[in-house]
């Protein structure tokens, strides 16, 4: 394998776990606010979406994703992909709170008022992500850029 290959399977494995583990937080924001949420509005189903957020804490742990994140992947389509993924993820959260930012009782009900905590912050950690992402393909650009030269 020559220099070139290694040092694009090390960048990919960097912006693999840091994507990774930004899409990891935004699913477990989702899946345990939104269950506590669901609970708080006295519906069980809340207890399926905690039960759901508890499991992917765990992933991270688990052999299998240890293995995926060891995997070798020197396309740039992951990047390309991983990204618009987190733009798709930016555009549909930032479009749930506004359909209640622009509700003008949303402050009225207790169900709207959860659901735009949850929407605004899952909005927040999703342009957090994209940023997060940016900055590792960014680096990886670069600190490869210097060891072919």
């Amino acid at each position: 394998m020559d220099n070139k290959m290694i040092n694009e399977v090390r960048s990919s494995n960097k912006f693999r776990l840091v994507s990774a583990v930004g899409n990891l937080i935004i699913l477990v924001w989702i899946t345990i606010a939104g269950g506590i949420m669901l609970v708080l509005t006295d519906s069980t189903q809340g207890w399926l979406g905690i039960v759901t957020g508890a499991v992917l804490i765990a992933l991270p742990f688990t052999p299998i994703f240890q293995q995926y994140l060891e995997k070798p992947m020197p396309e740039p389509i992951f990047q390309i992909l991983t990204l618009v993924g987190n733009l798709l993820m930016i555009t549909l959260f930032a479009w749930l709170t506004s359909v209640f930012l622009r509700d003008p009782f949303v402050m009225y009900n207790r169900s709207n008022k959860l659901s735009l905590v949850v929407w605004s912050v899952a909005t927040l950690l999703s342009i957090a992500a994209f940023v997060a992402n940016i900055v590792v393909y960014s680096l990886d650009r670069k600190a490869n850029k210097r060891q072919l030269n």
